[in-house]
């Protein structure tokens, strides 16, 4: 699974993620490799990658929206 964060500077990309953890506007979601379509919005938070090695990568996000698709997160800011 890839999870792909878009800004109006730049775009940058996780790759080999297994699960996505979304700070959502209903409370903290976790997105798994396989999971069905879904569309969010965010809140201002940190988005954990667990990465298939084991580690774990971060990412700070402002509010945005989200779209789970194809093995796909996609992060709008």
């Amino acid at each position: 699974m890839i999870c792909r964060v878009v800004s109006p500077l730049k775009e940058s990309f996780v790759k080999d993620v297994v699960a996505v953890t979304l700070p959502t506007i209903t409370g903290i979601a976790e997105v798994k490799r396989g999971h069905a379509e879904y569309f969010t919005s965010l809140v201002p938070g940190v988005v954990v990658c667990q990465l298939e090695n084991g580690s774990r990568e971060e990412i700070e996000v402002a509010e945005a929206v989200c779209w789970v698709y194809h093995d796909e997160v996609k992060i709008v800011m």
